[in-house]
């Protein structure tokens, strides 16, 4: 099932990239270079960069945020293949920028919806989503630039997110939770709200899209299942509190049978590789 799928052939790039890295070598910079996924002549270098871990006086630190169980011990290995998703490009002003000092940073889910809907298609955000390579799918620079940034960020929830020694439990994964749909993939998070995007259209998905994390009075930047004025505080609420919202989600597997990326053979490979690094610190002290 991992045939012509790009988010399966760049996992695996990914972890090559990883396995070549000294994590534990004093000598190594604390700066590691990002993998290129694409070389944009409008704004430079779109790529992703491991977080890893280091190791001082023999205490391991992993470095990046998916280590954190934040409630309950985390997996053995959770965190290890962390990355940090660059979406901005490392010339000229850059594509994301802050609203007040227009500074480049990194695209948060209402930055990628809004970019989305100026420049690129549902289909061709489906087509995406289903495996084809984003650069092939563009039909021009910014469209390719918006579509390689939400590849970048559904690789991220392929790797950080699933049932994996490594990874952090999520809605999307057959048989996680009562309400997990039998069919999904961790991508189908991203994948659902970029629909209900394009069904609200850019004058209303800011206003509209069920729901924004709430963010104590600052603009809204996460999507998210949870809505205290609702009554709404998991997926599996979701699903009844909002059925066609929901429906985006769920009817993905109707629209194509493209798979996990961490069920195609090569999560063998991944577990191979976590074997020889230390386990996350906060599983070993519990």
């Amino acid at each position: 099932m991992g045939t012509n799928n790009y988010f399966v052939d760049t996992a695996r790039n990914y972890l090559d990239y990883f396995s070549n890295i000294e994590w534990l070598n004093p000598d190594r910079s604390e700066s590691v270079t990002p993998l290129s996924i694409f070389d944009s002549p409008l704004n430079g270098m779109f790529g992703i960069t491991p977080r890893g871990y280091s190791g001082e006086d023999g205490v391991i630190s992993y470095k990046g945020t998916q280590a954190n169980a934040k409630r309950g011990t985390p997996r053995r290995k959770q965190g290890l293949f962390d990355l940090l998703v660059q979406p901005t490009g490392d010339k000229g002003e850059g594509r994301y920028r802050t609203p007040k000092t227009k500074k480049a940073k990194k695209a948060t889910h209402r930055d990628l919806f809004a970019d989305l809907l100026r420049h690129s298609t549902e289909e061709n955000c489906l087509d995406v989503w289903a495996g084809e390579n984003p650069i092939h799918v563009g039909e021009s620079d910014e469209e390719r630039e918006a579509l390689v940034s939400m590849f970048m960020m559904m690789l991220e929830q392929e790797i950080n997110w699933g049932e994996m020694d490594w990874q952090k439990r999520t809605n999307f994964w057959p048989g996680t939770y009562a309400a997990s749909p039998a069919v999904c993939r961790p991508r189908d998070m991203i994948m659902g709200f970029a629909r209900q995007s394009f069904r609200l259209g850019a004058d209303r998905f800011e206003d509209g899209l069920k729901y924004w994390m709430f963010s104590y009075g600052r603009p809204p930047t996460t999507s998210d299942f949870s809505s205290r004025d609702d009554g709404c505080g998991s997926w599996g609420e979701y699903i009844l509190v909002n059925p066609p919202e929901a429906r985006l989600f769920t009817e993905l597997s109707d629209i194509s049978e493209t798979a996990r990326v961490m069920d195609n053979g090569i999560e063998l490979e991944f577990a191979e590789e976590a074997e020889k690094h230390p386990d996350n610190p906060g599983y070993r002290t519990q």
